[in-house]
């Protein structure tokens, strides 16, 4: 069990707030746990998970206040087993996120919601074949891991006998 459970019932739904992480578990092969989340209209929200097993597959479905619309369910991101959701609020209110999973695997994963965050303006960028061209005169780029298990490709013309310097800065939201 992880510091959120009991967690594994809508009335026993743990907040998540805008720029959290939380790090979590899937303690027994049928524990889905659910999140409560306050948004503001208007605001856009990106939910997604990170997890060490790579085996991990998970789903989100994302409830409105009376606990039973469906406003949106992501499964995985694309060829990836970790979900990713943006949703963009249309009210003021809580909604309910249930995190499930495919299979029985017992494992930790971090859960992260950020406010304002989507995909970046090189997606998709997510193997080699599509990686998107850096270039070498110092202009900075900025790129956002808006999956859990996001991977972003780029590429720049190297001239022999120069050298380069390739800095990775985290930029906080």
């Amino acid at each position: 069990p992880d510091e959120y459970d009991d967690d594994d019932t809508l009335s026993t739904a743990a907040n998540l707030s805008p720029g959290d992480t939380q790090r979590r578990s899937f303690h027994d092969a049928s524990d889905p746990d659910w999140v409560a989340i306050d948004v503001t209209a208007g605001e856009t929200y990106t939910l997604f998970i990170r997890s060490a097993d790579p085996d991990l597959d998970t789903a989100f479905v994302l409830y409105g206040a009376d606990a039973t619309t469906l406003l949106a369910e992501e499964d995985d991101g694309g060829e990836y087993l970790s979900p990713y959701l943006v949703y963009t609020a249309e009210d003021t209110t809580t909604l309910y996120l249930q995190i499930g999973q495919w299979g029985t695997r017992l494992s930790h994963y971090e859960l992260t919601m950020r406010v304002g965050v989507s995909m970046d303006e090189y997606e998709v960028d997510d193997s080699p074949a599509q990686a998107k061209p850096v270039s070498t005169d110092g202009v900075a780029q900025q790129r956002t891991f808006h999956q859990g298990s996001d991977d972003d490709y780029a590429v720049f013309q190297a001239v022999a006998g120069h050298q380069y310097a390739i800095e990775l800065r985290e930029v906080s939201y």
